[in-house]
């Protein structure tokens, strides 16, 4: 398909057009729409984003609305065909080149309530749309050959792949426009050119703390052991692509073999092509999917159901199933602003790292979006000094927390997970008086901040929480805030009430 570049020509037509049609959008409105600019498109109505299903590329894939995740996704581009309409290309085929939004049925004409999903770019009636101004950066997504309907989302929940209707729970559709109806507005948030994560190097691992290892010519999941074979530097090749390179074997890389569902992946010498490049797309609570860029409907996966140790990897349809979700562990990086991923842990000598009450343990009647750490078989702990993991601000602080007694909340830099948002680190039932920071003071790496005691419980013990808060106010995690504190320590030798939540 040929691309053609707005000319002076095309602003005249848009702007005589706009004196036609009050929500037919002038050319000084369409500045915020730049050819090749990629978007994600927000609906008004329910603050829900345009989502492919699970990104894949495959004619057919149903498009609804879901919450923001800031994947591949929910990324679009704008592409200007000619006159006063574009296509719409879904980011995650092809980096925007291939599959768009596309009307179901439309073939010769566009009727009311028919489904929207993506299929190849080759079908003008179903996938011309035509851009109206609803707003400030909002527009109305009108289909070329029915300017009655606009693209509309249904309701306030998330969508589903097999939700195809137009009464489908979040399903986006074509429907009988009207200029009250909020669900027929988006909002349009341009996606800044930045890397899904830093450069630099990382281990990966699985939800149940398996290492990404190479073994002979292929890729296992195993245990930690320590070794730099378990250590992947991650050099950025462009689209949001990455090569995987094994710090023992600097000119080889991660490769696809094939791009089937049977294909397994080696470490083969570098070749500069697509079969070693892979994306490392956000798939919720803090993992991501490794989408190989020869076929980007799949997903590095575990052979073995269950990260046996040992295991292959291979490639596969991705389905969202937890053998196919992975945590990069920043160890350094090429960045300055990112700082280094060697956090310290919170009690002397790497010691005390007994759960006695575990992360959303079940057997306790209230929320426990924490875990608990005992003396086990490291002695006594009460008295022993807590230590700030990295450099930090103070966030929060109170000797009188309730029955979390003497509290304190560290801010962090965020550069672990995907979200632009601070973490938050606190510290529970501290002996009386034994902090004496105050709200706004700066720690460094290995700071003391107080000592363990057991103000507003029964027994000494550390409570130690963890969470993401986006508009930096909470004091305390909550269930969809928090994160499992093991996952930001993956190489100590936590015993008892362990938890491989994320």
């Amino acid at each position: 398909m040929k691309k053609k570049s707005k000319t002076i020509i095309m602003a005249l037509l848009l702007l005589s057009l706009s004196i036609l049609s009050s929500f037919t959008v002038s050319a000084a409105e369409t500045a915020f729409i730049p050819e090749e600019g990629t978007f994600m498109l927000k609906n008004l109505g329910s603050g829900k984003y345009l989502n492919v299903d699970n990104g894949i590329d495959t004619d057919g894939t149903n498009v609804y609305q879901w919450s923001s995740d800031g994947s591949i996704e929910q990324k679009f581009k704008f592409e200007y065909e000619s006159g006063s309409w574009y296509r719409i290309q879904a980011v995650c085929s092809s980096n925007g080149n291939n599959r768009c939004l596309s009307i179901s049925g439309a073939t010769t004409t566009v009727s009311n309530n028919s489904n929207v999903v993506i299929n190849a770019a080759n079908n003008d009636i179903a996938q011309h749309f035509t851009i109206h101004s609803a707003g400030a950066k909002t527009v109305v997504l009108k289909p070329r050959y029915n300017s009655n309907l606009a693209l509309t989302a249904y309701g306030l929940s998330n969508g589903s792949a097999t939700g195809t209707t137009s009464s489908s729970a979040g399903n986006v559709f074509v429907s009988s426009y009207s200029s009250s109806n909020n669900y027929q507005k988006w909002v349009l948030e341009p996606v800044l050119a930045s890397l899904t994560i830093p450069e630099g190097s990382y281990y990966i691992t699985t939800l149940d703390m398996m290492f990404l290892s190479p073994s002979g010519a292929y890729q296992i999941v195993t245990d930690y052991t320590g070794s730099v074979l378990q250590e992947w530097t991650l050099i950025h090749v462009g689209n949001g692509f990455y090569e995987l390179q094994n710090p023992r074997m600097p000119e080889w890389r991660l490769t696809a073999i094939t791009d089937t569902n049977a294909s397994t992946t080696v470490l083969a010498e570098r070749t500069g092509g697509i079969e070693q490049q892979f994306k490392f797309v956000p798939s919720g609570n803090w993992s991501y999917r490794i989408v190989p860029a020869i076929s980007i409907d799949k997903a590095l996966t575990i052979e073995d159901v269950g990260d046996t140790n040992d295991s292959r990897l291979k490639l596969g349809t991705y389905t969202g199933h937890v053998d196919q979700l992975w945590y990069p562990i920043l160890l350094d990086s090429t960045s300055d602003e990112q700082g280094g991923r060697d956090w310290e842990w919170v009690l002397p000598n790497n010691s005390w790292t007994n759960i006695s009450s575990g992360y959303k343990d079940p057997n306790r009647t209230d929320d426990h979006f924490a875990i608990d750490l005992n003396s086990g078989s490291f002695g006594v702990i009460n008295g022993q000094n807590i230590i700030a993991p990295c450099d930090a601000r103070v966030h929060y602080r109170n000797e009188y927390f309730g029955s979390g007694g003497n509290y304190v909340v560290l801010e962090i830099e965020n550069y672990l997970f995907p979200q632009d948002d601070k973490i938050y680190v606190g510290f529970m039932h501290m002996q009386a008086g034994s902090c004496t920071l105050a709200e706004d003071d700066t720690v460094k790496k290995g700071d003391v901040i107080g000592r363990v005691g057991q103000t507003g419980t029964n027994a000494p013990h550390l409570h130690l929480c963890v969470w993401i808060d986006p508009e930096g106010e909470a004091h305390q995690p909550t269930a969809t805030l928090s994160i499992n504190p093991q996952r930001l320590f993956p190489l100590l030798n936590f015993t008892g009430a362990t938890s491989n939540l994320p």
